[in-house]
């Protein structure tokens, strides 16, 4: 199941007093209960690429989300790395700044968080709006690890030769992520008129959310769409997504349970649009649309599996890990929610992955 694209955040998490085990029977009972009750409603597929974020998969969000790996942040690294494989370590932040740009115009909206403990002593008024004196100390300050409150991306950086990666460049694109959104955050605090504050925020936006909290999560939900047969009464699982199908909004947190959540049609789906427009996005490359996705879907397996297994799975000294038990969220062509089913799987642990 660790190609369903997981990615969980920030730090390592361990078993603790805080974080009681439950049992899988337990647990199957709540996050029904909860997503039974879930009141955001679905989405049409066209909007994922108009206005509605890639988030990341965090439980700590109340709110509706898709969950990818890293959000659209992440999914903008994977497809840098699949582009340019080992060329990624000589790009200049300059032109992933503009590939960044060509990336905003064709996806609806841009997704990246950090977490109130990766960002320590850094104030929110300074991490969306900084002074200009101090973009570089920040953005060196912000580049290191453990300032870094996204998993996906701080493992990106702390492995990079198990993600495929180069450190040099995951430290590139998170800066200019950053300095991408204090660009538009500082025009528009400057805008002498609301003419010129319209003009800006015509402009694709970086959809920035500092999490907080501690981490709860205790399972990992994966999303599963379903076709009703009228005459057999058969549900078949639904193997794509078009512009008109319903894309379940799920809150990973509620009633008590937190649990990881990933859509892993509704992210094909997005994969397939993005590559679809890659030469818009590069327009300085020879790309071909169909080998560059199949590369974007064989990396991001490999990352999706390094992540899962090296945040989503219980830790205690002396025992082996174990990975998170992993349930199946079964929801209709109307993107009403079923059942919640439980195959018996868990995620893959890092020595399960190396064996």
């Amino acid at each position: 199941m660790n190609e369903n694209g997981l990615s969980v955040d920030p730090n390592d998490i361990v078993e603790s007093p805080e974080r009681k085990e439950m049992s899988r029977g337990d647990l199957h009972r709540d996050i029904e209960k909860n997503l039974k009750e879930n009141k955001v409603k679905p989405v049409e597929a066209r909007e994922l690429m108009a206005k509605i974020s890639e988030t990341c998969v965090d439980g700590r969000r109340e709110e509706g989300a898709i969950g990818t790996p890293g959000g659209n942040a992440g999914e903008f690294v994977l497809m840098l790395a699949a582009q340019f494989g080992e060329r990624s370590a000589k790009i200049t932040r300059d032109n992933i700044s503009r590939y960044l740009e060509y990336f905003l115009e064709v996806n609806g909206s841009f997704y990246f968080h950090t977490d109130r403990k990766a960002l320590g002593n850094i104030s929110e008024e300074t991490i969306k709006d900084p002074e200009v004196e101090g973009y570089k100390e920040l953005l060196r300050k912000l580049t290191s690890i453990e300032h870094v409150g996204c998993g996906h991306l701080a493992k990106l950086l702390q492995f990079p030769k198990e993600y495929g990666v180069n450190e040099t460049f995951i430290k590139n694109v998170i800066e200019a992520i950053y300095f991408r959104m204090w660009t538009v955050n500082n025009a528009l605090s400057k805008a002498t008129n609301e003419a010129e504050k319209e003009k800006i925020m015509k402009r694709k936006r970086i959809d920035f959310e500092i999490l907080s909290g501690t981490h709860e999560e205790k399972a990992v939900v994966v999303v599963k769409r379903v076709k009703n047969n009228v005459e057999t009464g058969e549900k078949k699982e639904l193997d794509t997504i078009s512009l008109d199908s319903k894309v379940p909004m799920i809150s990973p947190k509620g009633n008590g349970v937190s649990f990881f959540v990933s859509h892993p049609k509704a992210k094909g789906f997005l994969r397939a649009s993005l590559a679809a427009e890659a030469e818009r996005i590069f327009p300085d490359e020879g790309v071909n649309s169909e080998d560059l996705l199949k590369k974007i879907n064989d990396l991001g397996k490999i990352q999706s599996a390094q992540t899962l297994a090296r945040l989503a799975v219980t830790r205690r000294e002396g025992q082996p890990d174990r990975g998170y038990p992993i349930f199946l969220a079964v929801y209709d062509e109307e993107g009403i929610f079923l059942r919640l089913e439980d195959d018996g799987s868990n995620v893959a642990t890092l020595a399960e992955l190396q064996s």
